[in-house]
This record gives C-alpha cells, sequence and structure tokens, in this order.
C-alpha cells in the first residue's frame, strides 16, 4: 500500500524528493530505535514501524535508479560496439 502511495507521490514531486524524504524520515527512526528500546517493547515496535515506512520509500526509488543505470549501461554497450553481450 506504501509503495502504491509512494509512486504516486513520485510522480507528483519527483524521485528525488521522495528518496530524500524516506532516507531522512529512516534514518531518524534508526536513531530514536535505541531510544525507544529502552522505554519498553511498544516503543520499539512503533519506531520500527517508522523505519518500515521510510524503508519503502527508499526500496521503490532504489528499484527505479537500478533501471536507469541499467538503461544507461545497455546505451553505453551499443555504443562501444560490442555485439557479444
Amino acid at each position: 500500500m506504501l509503495q502504491i502511495a509512494g509512486g504516486i507521490w513520485a510522480d507528483t514531486v519527483g524521485g528525488k524528493q521522495v528518496l530524500a524524504f524516506g532516507v531522512i524520515w529512516w534514518s531518524v527512526a534508526t536513531i530514536l530505535t535505541p531510544v525507544a528500546a529502552k522505554l519498553g517493547l511498544p516503543f520499539l515496535l512503533v519506531a520500527r514501524a517508522f523505519m518500515g515506512i521510510g524503508e519503502v520509500r527508499s526500496v521503490k526509488m532504489f528499484f527505479v535508479a537500478l533501471d536507469i543505470v541499467s538503461d544507461i549501461s545497455n546505451d553505453l554497450i551499443h555504443i562501444v560496439g560490442d555485439d557479444s553481450i
């Protein structure tokens, strides 16, 4: 569900902004995880859920970036003229 929302958001504002937001969100959740663990299990579960929300955005954009890099490398192979690949 969050991947669909992230895709719509990336189409609206751009992939770089969504990726940056996901990385910042995930980083803050990671920093808060030890504090949440000291406060108790419910707080830890909430912190981990927030981390997952950030990861959804980052993972989606990683695969988009991987697809772009793949397209660029295929173009370079055709420019060089290596037909063996």
